[in-house]
């Protein structure tokens, strides 16, 4: 099942490639590259890991199956590419990047709390006590989602770049990754930053192809200083086989009693929180991190595919293949066609997406999904209502003047320019 998948999957590759060689970063350019790389070491280094279940290779079948068909159907032409009308606001941009400037110190010295001095010392307190630190941090926890979106408004935002601001925002997000010993946070981070380059047409895939292994290179480096410096150094290809491939094998190994007996429990984990928080319900919440099976490493992410097959089985997995899909697609093709609050979504969506095989993480974390949308899109829509209230304005100074002149109006001419205003609306 392993070799007729990856033919599967490497077929697929092919056909994008061919397609579109420099389109590598949309949604099924990264499933394919992503599944790819999972099936390709699972033969390689099959022998550090236990083999997947059939159930995750019929799984696997279905979510490729239904995610590169709805992105092909999506995605179609390109079309000609157009700049957005509608900038991000910049007084909102400076009130959003003073205020993460204010916070940073409270979130750092909540974060430190009683953290040692002696960097050896504080290295292993990191690796002990940065998941309690993190959860203590309160409403402070939001600032990691507005500093990374200040960084990508900054980004993305037309004219010139304000250097100053970007590597003061740039220097938070690593420092905040760094803080909590998080490879996740550092690797979005990553991504984000390779998406808005992309988008900017700063960057070739040659330039990804031969950073990738110096970023595989960091992360294992980093996981080496998260464990006790005592034990025994385990090899580059255990942290491949750990952190690639057995995820796949620990799908569906969840030891019995430690399912949650409710409808969608792992899917809608969110909507279930915020009925409790809103509503005073006493629904169970499940975990985003799941029991630790041992595949024989101990796991806790079963990648994207379990949340839906353990809710809904493989009509869940085909059902939110097609949402997953649709989503990321339509924003994409927005990114491409210039839109830059798009852009921004979607460098969140990419780091989703080719780490699918590693966790579900659009809706089990849809909190933060929400955030980033709104953060996002603050700063473009008070510059849509601007341009908006300033266009209502001319137009009135428009329809007076050829009156007051007495020249006559070239009504196809006005239609004309409405008709373009009307299609480079949005952001």
């Amino acid at each position: 099942m392993n070799i007729l998948l990856l033919a599967i999957v490497l077929l697929g590759l092919a056909i994008v490639l061919l397609r579109k060689p420099h389109d590598f970063l949309s949604p099924e350019s990264l499933t394919i590259i992503g599944w790819s790389c999972v099936l390709i070491l699972q033969i390689i280094l099959g022998s550090l890991s236990y083999q997947p279940s059939d159930e995750f290779y019929m799984s696997l079948f279905v979510w490729l199956a239904v995610v590169l068909v709805i992105c092909f159907v999506l995605r179609g032409k390109r079309g000609t590419v157009q700049r957005a009308s509608v900038n991000a606001n910049n007084g909102v941009l400076t009130a959003m990047f003073w205020l993460s400037v204010a916070l940073a110190p409270l979130y750092v010295v909540a974060l430190f709390q009683g953290a040692p001095t002696d960097l050896v010392m504080l290295a292993n307190w990191l690796r002990h006590n940065a998941q309690t630190a993190v959860e203590d941090l309160g409403t402070l926890a939001y600032l990691k989602v507005l500093v990374r979106c200040c960084l990508i408004l900054e980004l993305c935002r037309r004219g010139s770049l304000r250097v100053g601001r970007i590597a003061w925002l740039l220097m938070m997000n690593i420092a905040f990754g760094l803080g909590i010993m998080a490879k996740g946070e550092l690797l979005s981070l990553g991504v984000a930053l390779v998406a808005i380059a992309y988008f900017r047409n700063r960057l070739k895939p040659r330039v990804v192809a031969l950073a990738s292994p110096v970023v595989l290179v960091g992360a294992y480096l980093l996981n080496v200083l998260r464990y006790n410096p005592e034990a025994e150094m385990y090899s580059f290809g255990s942290f491949l086989a750990r952190y690639v491939v057995e995820p796949s094998a620990a799908f569906g190994r969840a030891p019995d009693g430690t399912a949650v007996d409710q409808f969608g429990a792992n899917t809608f984990r969110f909507f279930y929180q915020l009925s409790n928080s809103v509503f005073g319900t006493d629904y169970v919440v499940a975990d985003k991190l799941k029991v630790f099976v041992y595949v024989p490493d101990p796991v806790n992410v079963y990648t994207v595919l379990d949340p839906y097959y353990v809710d809904f089985g493989y009509v869940g997995v085909a059902f939110f293949a097609v949402i997953t899909a649709t989503f990321c697609a339509i924003v994409y093709r927005r990114a491409v066609a210039g839109s830059p609050f798009c852009q921004g979504v979607y460098s969140y969506l990419a780091y989703i997406v080719a780490f699918q095989f590693f966790q579900e993480e659009l809706f089990q974390s849809l909190s933060v999904v929400i955030q980033y949308m709104f953060w996002l899109a603050v700063p473009f829509i008070v510059g849509w209502i601007a341009q908006y209230r300033g266009r209502n304005t001319s137009s009135e100074g428009d329809q007076e003047t050829p009156a007051l002149s007495g020249r006559p109006v070239d009504r196809s001419s006005v239609v004309a320019v409405a008709s373009d205003r009307r299609r480079s609306d949005g952001f």
